[in-house]
């Protein structure tokens, strides 16, 4: 199975809902690598991912699972360090924090909803894997073309979301607080033609240029404000933007 850029394995399942034979495949999974770890977005919830219907049930299952090397995350009890292989059980993209700051060499990703599996397809391209006869995890034989949105964004405001993105990998790809404040300019100084623009195009490409979760969602979210008719106030010193 192939290797993204950033060299960690992406696999994902391509359904979404309950999927109790991705978990148990997921679980498999990382058997076979040695361990590693589950992660869902709440105790419950990973209760709920598990079967479990005590705490009775929880304690033995999770003990269980230690044995394989197998420990259980959910966002108020992190993800170990030394996890290697990470099964990511209905998290949303939230959880892109996570693995962008792991050290995990593979990531297999169970989505809830239509919308995270687009954004986990967007920003990891992952390989499609489906569950097999055996319970174990395959490569499906359909696997999608990552086609880009780049030629769907303007040429002007691409340029600017290029130069976001390659300023937010200088700082371990985090978006500073001087280029939110270009950034705002350049929405009002070129207003007429930044309201054009889909925020949820402006999403995927900021995803797809390898900026977090959370500088994608600001970015987008303020294309959106202006659409609504916000005005953005840059600080002093920043008003003229990047084109100047």
């Amino acid at each position: 199975m192939n290797q993204k850029e950033d060299g960690v394995e992406y696999l994902l399942v391509d359904t979404t809902g309950v999927n109790d034979d991705a978990v148990a495949a997921g679980i498999a999974w990382l058997r076979d690598h040695d361990g590693g770890c589950i992660l869902a977005p709440e105790r419950q919830a990973m209760w709920n991912v598990l079967q479990a219907r005590t705490d009775g049930d929880f304690k033995k299952i999770e003990g269980a699972l230690s044995r394989y090397g197998i420990s259980l995350a959910w966002k108020r009890r992190g993800v170990p360090r030394g996890a290697r292989s990470l099964v990511v059980v209905y998290m949303d993209k939230t959880v892109d924090e996570e693995i962008r700051y792991g050290d995990f060499e593979r990531v297999f990703l169970i989505p809830w909803t239509e919308g995270e599996s687009d954004w986990f397809k967007t920003a990891y391209n992952p390989i499609i894997v489906t569950v097999d006869e055996n319970g174990e995890l395959a490569q499906d034989d359909c696997q999608p073309v990552y086609a880009s949105v780049k030629d769907e964004v303007p040429e002007s405001q691409d340029g600017i979301l290029q130069f976001l993105a390659q300023e937010a990998a200088v700082y371990d790809n985090q978006m500073q607080w001087r280029e939110y404040e270009r950034f705002k300019a350049d929405l009002m100084n070129y207003r007429s033609e930044w309201i054009q623009v889909d925020p949820e195009l402006v999403f995927h490409r900021c995803a797809e240029l390898g900026m977090s979760a959370k500088d994608a969602d600001e970015i987008s979210g303020m294309v959106k404000q202006l659409g609504e008719g916000r005005r953005f106030r840059p600080k002093g010193g920043f008003e003229e933007g990047f084109r100047h």
